[in-house]
């Protein structure tokens, strides 16, 4: 298991090799909690994943509108972030995805070639026992996937339209935990803090496969001005002068830049995970 031992030839002062002696019984207690950390992660991943699947495809049609109209503040978590700045409770020291887009592609083909269906797909009925995929609402061939980000917990509840109370213990931070703990060279290092939670490493991706005329139809009956355009990526800002100047009227209206300085100097450096099927 990798358990460590006081070496029998160590020497220093008492205090000096009592605080070595807890220190390696702080280590020998994090080797232990993360086995059982990783083990319960391995049992309960599918039982895990089975559970947020029903949670979003329940959820799911009450958010269809906003997705189908391009609403991205809908889905923005910059406010969810500085309540919990203001609460003392955000994590730091990660690259905060605040800003929040409904991304578009055009749907590529209608096969998967996975050899097993994701949950979320299973759950939203989008492929058949012949890997063929479906419009989410139609079940005609799909044109278009409808991406969303799906990286914290702020998005998780958004997405289930639960409150993080009523999520399970395990994703209650999921990837939203402080990573800014002391290292080895610290006097305030502590192997049992420096845990990493397996459960930030559950991978959850939404896409949404849709008819274009369907989108079209929607659009129409919900009063959407203007003509659909797939949106540009904010994540390509640096490639695009005109994504540049929209990503910079997202982000802030997504983000409240005055109210917390650490907040207003986060911006979205890293391409979402996307997946072409959920």
């Amino acid at each position: 298991m990798g358990l460590k031992a006081l070496p029998s030839t160590s020497v220093g002062t008492a205090e000096e090799i009592q605080a070595e002696a807890d220190l390696i019984a702080r280590y020998n207690k994090s080797v232990m909690i993360s086995k059982l950390m990783n083990e319960e992660f391995e049992a309960n991943k599918v039982k895990m994943e089975k559970w947020i699947a029903e949670k979003i495809s329940k959820n799911l049609p009450t958010l269809m509108d906003d997705i189908i109209s391009l609403n991205h503040d809908r889905f923005a978590i910059g406010g969810a972030y500085l309540k919990m700045v203001e609460d003392g409770t955000a994590p730091a020291g990660r690259k905060r995805e605040l800003v929040r887009q409904v991304h578009v592609k055009k749907h590529k083909g209608y096969y998967d070639s996975r050899s097993t269906p994701t949950e979320l797909q299973k759950a939203l009925e989008i492929r058949d026992k012949n890997n063929y995929a479906y419009c989410y609402i139609t079940g005609d061939e799909p044109d278009l996937s409808f991406y969303l980000n799906v990286s914290t917990v702020y998005d998780l509840m958004l997405l289930t339209g639960l409150s993080i109370d009523e999520l399970p213990v395990e994703l209650r931070n999921w990837n939203s935990r402080s990573d800014q703990v002391a290292d080895r060279m610290s006097d305030c290092y502590d192997p049992v803090e420096a845990l990493a939670n397996p459960w930030d490493n559950l991978k959850i991706f939404l896409s949404i496969p849709l008819s274009k005329s369907y989108v079209l139809k929607r659009r129409k009956e919900l009063g959407v001005k203007g003509r659909f355009v797939k949106p540009l990526n904010y994540y390509d800002c640096n490639e695009d002068p005109k994504a540049e100047e929209w990503y910079r009227s997202l982000f802030n209206a997504q983000v409240a830049r005055g109210e917390n300085r650490v907040a207003a100097r986060q911006s979205y450096s890293v391409r979402p995970e996307f997946h072409f099927y959920s």
